[in-house]
C-alpha cells in the first residue's frame, strides 16, 4: 500500500505543476496593467496658454535691476531710495502690466530641477511685488493716489497670475505678495480716496474676495504633484501599501494646516480692507459713520464680511471714549484679545493677538 501511494499521486501532482505552468504567464500578465496603474503618475499639469503671462511677468521680474532698497523692508524705505529704484526700473513695470492682461498658468513638470526653478521663479515674483509696492508708494507721495490705487490692484493680479495652477509655493507667495504688496498699497490710500474711487477699490476687492484659489484645490494639486516626482517603485508601495500613504500624509499635515491659516489670514485682512472702504463710502453718502455694521448692507456691501476665524463678522470695537474704534478679527485661537493686535514678524498661529484695521475717527 504504501508503495502505490506515490504512484497514484504523480498524476496529481503533475496537473498541478501543468496548470501552474498555464497560469502563471496569464497571471503575469494581467499583473503588468496592475503594475503600471500602480506606477503611473496621476497626476496631469493643466495646460498652460500660449503666450502665457506667467512666462512675460517672470522675464520682467528678472529684468529689475539695482539694489532692492533697506534690504526689502519697503514700506519703511526712504522716498528718495524708493524712487530711485522705481525709476531705474520703469522699463520692468511696464512689461509686467502688458503681462497680466495675458492668460496666465503655472508650467509644472517632474523635473528633478524643480525645486530650484519654483524657488528661483518665486523670488523674482516677490522682488516684482516689492517694486510695485515702491511704485504705489512713491506715486502717493507724489499726489498720484490713483496711480497708487491701480498698482495696488496690478499686485494683487500679480499675486494671483504667479500662482494660478501652481504648487504651495507659488500659493504662498502670491499670498504673501497679495497682503504685503497690494492690500498693504491700499491701507496706506485709505484717507485720500475720493468717493469714486474709493467705490471702485471696493467694487475690485470684492470680485478678488469672489475669485479667491480654493486652498483645497491648491493642498490637493501640491500633494499630487508631488507623488507623481516620486520613483516608480515609490508611487507602487504608496498604492498598494495604505500605512505608508497615510504616514506620508500624516507628515504634511503641519504643512498644510498653515497654508489653511494663511488662506484664512489673507480673507480676514482682505475683508476687514473691504469694510473700512465700505464704511468710508457709508460716510460719504449718508453724512456720517454707521452704527452698526449691519448699517453698510446692501448699499455698499451686499452683506457684512465674516471673519474667517469666527463664526460671525468681525469684531467692531470702539476706543478712546468713543473717538475712534477699530476692526479687529480674532486670529487662529478664536479669541478677541481686546484689540491687542499680534506683533509683527510673530507667528500669527502661536502668538495671541488680534488683527484689525483702524476704523475712520468719529
Amino acid at each position: 500500500m504504501t508503495d502505490e501511494a506515490p504512484e497514484r499521486t504523480q498524476p496529481g501532482r503533475r496537473r498541478r505543476r501543468w496548470l501552474l505552468a498555464a497560469w502563471l504567464p496569464l497571471a503575469i500578465l494581467a499583473g503588468i496593467p496592475l503594475l503600471v496603474w500602480c506606477s503611473t503618475p496621476r497626476f496631469r499639469p493643466s495646460p498652460v496658454p500660449e503666450p502665457n503671462g506667467y512666462d512675460a511677468l517672470l522675464r520682467a521680474a528678472r529684468s529689475i535691476q539695482g539694489p532692492i532698497p533697506n534690504q526689502g523692508e519697503i514700506g519703511s524705505a526712504s522716498l528718495e531710495e524708493l524712487r530711485s529704484w522705481v525709476e531705474a526700473n520703469l522699463g520692468a513695470l511696464r512689461d509686467a502690466d502688458e503681462a497680466l492682461d495675458l492668460p496666465s498658468g503655472v508650467p509644472l513638470s517632474f523635473s528633478p530641477s524643480d525645486d530650484e526653478t519654483i524657488l528661483a521663479d518665486t523670488g523674482a515674483f516677490r522682488m516684482l511685488g516689492r517694486l510695485m509696492l515702491a511704485d504705489a508708494i512713491v506715486a502717493h507721495q507724489d499726489g498720484r493716489v490713483a496711480d497708487s490705487a491701480l498698482r495696488s490692484i496690478a499686485s494683487i493680479r500679480l499675486a494671483r497670475q504667479s500662482s494660478r495652477n501652481g504648487t504651495s509655493m507659488h500659493w504662498l507667495t502670491g499670498m504673501a505678495i497679495e497682503d504685503g504688496c497690494g492690500l498693504e498699497g491700499i491701507r496706506r490710500i485709505r484717507d485720500d480716496l475720493d468717493p469714486d474711487l474709493r467705490r471702485e477699490l471696493l467694487r475690485r476687492l470684492r470680485e478678488f474676495e469672489a475669485d479667491r484659489p480654493d486652498v483645497e484645490e491648491v493642498i490637493a494639486r501640491d500633494r499630487a504633484w508631488g507623488e507623481a516626482r516620486l520613483s516608480r517603485r515609490t508611487r507602487v508601495v504608496l498604492r498598494v501599501v495604505p500605512s505608508v500613504r497615510r504616514t506620508m500624509q500624516a507628515l504634511a499635515v503641519p504643512a498644510y494646516d498653515a497654508m489653511r491659516d494663511a488662506d484664512r489670514r489673507n480673507a480676514a485682512s482682505r475683508r476687514l480692507l473691504m469694510i473700512d472702504l465700505a464704511i468710508r463710502s457709508y460716510r460719504d453718502r449718508v453724512g456720517s459713520l454707521p452704527d452698526r455694521l449691519e448699517d453698510l448692507a446692501p448699499e455698499e456691501l451686499p452683506s457684512v464680511p465674516t471673519d474667517p476665524f469666527a463664526d460671525g463678522p468681525p469684531v467692531d470695537r470702539v476706543l478712546d471714549g468713543g473717538d475712534s474704534s477699530q476692526l479687529d478679527s480674532v486670529g487662529p485661537e478664536g479669541k478677541d484679545d481686546g484689540g491687542e493686535r499680534y506683533p509683527k514678524g510673530e507667528d500669527w498661529s502661536k502668538t495671541p493677538g488680534d488683527l484689525g484695521v483702524d476704523r475712520p475717527d468719529r
